[in-house]
Formats: C-alpha cells, structure tokens, sequence
C-alpha cells in the first residue's frame, strides 16, 4: 500500500509538472503564469503594493526561424528563457505566453525598478552564442513593453493589455528597447 501511495504521488508531481511548464523552455507555460500574476495581484492589492509585468518579444524571430531553422529558433527561445531567469531576482516569476512572447511578473517592484530589470534581461539577450553554429554570430535581441498595477484589484488582462500596448511601441521605434505604460 506504500509503495501504491509513493507512485501515485509521483504521477502526481509529473502530471502537475506538465500542466504548469512550457515543454521546450522549462519556465512556466501560459496557464500558470496568469495563474500566478492574478494571485500576486490580489496579494499586491492586499497589501498595497507595487507590481509591475513586462512583455518580452524576442525581435525578429520570424526572420531566425527562416534563416537558421526552427531547430535554432527552439535553441533561442531556450536560451532567451534561460538568460531572462537569471537575470531577475528570485521573487520574479517568468512565463511563456506562446511563440516568441514571455511574460515578466515583478511583485514589490516600482516601474523605475521593473526598468532597471528589463534592462539587465535586454543587455544579457545581446550576450547569447551558441557553439558549433556554422553562421556568423547569431544576434539576439528583445523588446520590451513594461505596465504596473494602477488599481487596486486591477484585472490581468487590462495589466496584460497596457504591456502589450508598450511593447507594440517599443517595436514600432526601433526595437531592442524597453518602453513603459502607467
């Protein structure tokens, strides 16, 4: 009966696991992610503190799975997941929404704060190599489009929403750039 028990709370934590993780990046699929952010911003509510979310979109990734094939874009959305991980602190959670997109959660940070972050993610995505690539040095680069909580009990998706607005003008002046929304 233990060891019945011991399995069945394996094939728990597995299935748990593949319910809440992106399979290529290993960071935080798109369902958990919002979970997450509706639950930090009830908590940040509560509280009444700040938190702020930042889209990420890896610039030109259309152009890297032409050119290179999808097998380097999947090594890019790794290594972009990889890189934005280490570069936020160990509150700060990272999701993939899908395709090229990640989402950046920051409880307890200002949108000055959430700036400087993006920042050392948007420097540290110039820094990506990969060995054995017969090309040139393949560029990686991102825009960002950062929005803080201005409401208390503001909904996700309107915070989701003004992200996604900063982004959009981020990529529409440039790209390789972190454009904020209040």
């Amino acid at each position: 009966l233990l060891v019945l028990v011991w399995y069945i709370r394996k094939v728990s934590k597995i299935n748990h696991l593949h319910a809440t993780t992106d399979e290529l990046t290993q960071i935080s699929n798109r369902r958990q992610i919002l979970h997450d952010l509706h639950c930090l911003i009830r908590a940040a509510s509560k509280a009444h503190q700040p938190l702020c979310v930042a889209m990420l979109d890896i610039d030109y990734f259309k152009r890297i799975n032409d050119h290179c094939g999808h097998l380097i874009g999947d090594l890019v959305l790794i290594e972009v997941a990889r890189v934005a991980l280490n570069s936020l602190r160990p509150n700060d959670l990272i999701g993939r929404l899908g395709g090229e997109e990640f989402l950046l959660v920051m409880p307890n940070t200002t949108l000055a704060q959430a700036s400087v972050l993006c920042e050392s993610v948007r420097t540290a995505l110039h820094d990506i190599t990969f060995k054995d690539l017969e090309r040139e040095k393949l560029f990686v680069s991102g825009s960002f489009g950062v929005a803080t909580l201005i409401a208390e009990n503001e909904k996700s998706e309107t915070l989701i929403h003004r992200a996604d607005m900063a982004l959009y003008y981020a990529k529409q002046n440039g790209r390789d750039q972190i454009s904020c929304k209040n």
